[in-house]
């Protein structure tokens, strides 16, 4: 079982706004319309927007990968010329991120990490000052960047490579090499994070929020670099459960089902929910 109804202190956020987070049962019934799927969330105006992960790329990059990427995206304007409100964002086989403001006071940032994992090194340059100039022109928004793969995880695709076993210690090696890209301590992935946090170092103050999935786990940690997002979310536990270890920043994780709801306030504030 995990901590729930375990309420967090509220931390001030980017430019004014604010984070509470928190772990709480949360019965169907009782959600407003809008907060719920299906016909009630439909009829309240809600929209559904979608970010491609790895295995929407066919688990790497490549002509395979792009075609079916391009395949989910005409599925996806399919649904929205039927008058469903979905959307693909960022653009199919873009990087990102693609600029949503929600309001005077949310920005969100939708950034394909797989894109980017795959993308050339001008694609990358590109994509990095993309993201420190939608940092820098937010204003007094607050920013929270919704992507797939977490900068910070405890879960099997963190920072520790595995060296449980010759098997392990194999994976490990073929993945400094550049060849595998899924886990944190692989080159290309350590690049993504490299990256952006330059990019948020470069901006007037870095995202409230980083938010992932991958890792099939809940998580919430604290950022503790510099450059890092105030919070790091991992919200990757709606199909299967993992194991959660320690991570940097941990304040709360573990294998349980479920998933993470950030509410954007009208005060310019954050709550979230797991």
């Amino acid at each position: 079982t995990g901590p729930f109804d375990h309420q967090l202190p509220e931390v001030r956020g980017r430019r004014g706004g604010a984070l509470r987070a928190g772990l709480r049962r949360c019965a169907r019934a009782a959600w407003p319309p809008r907060h719920r799927a299906g016909p009630g969330a439909r009829r309240a105006g809600a929209r559904l927007d979608l970010i491609t992960g790895n295995h929407d790329w066919a688990g790497g990059g490549g002509a395979e990968g792009r075609t079916r990427v391009e395949a989910l995206a005409a599925r996806v304007d399919a649904w929205r010329a039927s008058g469903l409100p979905v959307a693909l964002r960022p653009d199919a086989g873009a990087p990102g991120p693609e600029i949503v403001d929600v309001g005077p006071h949310h920005r969100l940032l939708f950034l394909d990490t797989q894109a980017w994992l795959h993308a050339s090194d001008g694609e990358r340059q590109a994509a990095g000052e993309s993201m420190a100039r939608a940092l820098a022109e937010a204003g007094d928004r607050t920013v929270s960047v919704l992507t797939h793969h977490p900068l910070v995880s405890g879960g099997a695709h963190g920072l520790t490579p595995p060296t449980d076993g010759v098997g392990d210690a194999l994976r490990s090696l073929v993945a400094r090499t550049g060849i595998l890209t899924q886990d944190a301590w692989s080159a290309p992935y350590q690049e993504l994070i490299q990256a952006m946090r330059a990019a948020f170092a470069a901006a007037p103050s870095p995202p409230l929020l980083w938010a992932a999935g991958h890792d099939h786990s809940l998580q919430l940690l604290a950022g503790t670099e510099a450059g890092d997002p105030r919070w790091h979310v991992v919200s990757g536990s709606g199909s299967r459960l993992g194991d959660v270890a320690a991570a940097p920043g941990m304040v709360m994780g573990g294998a349980w089902p479920g998933y993470a709801r950030l509410f954007l306030l009208d005060d310019g504030s954050a709550v979230l929910q797991m």
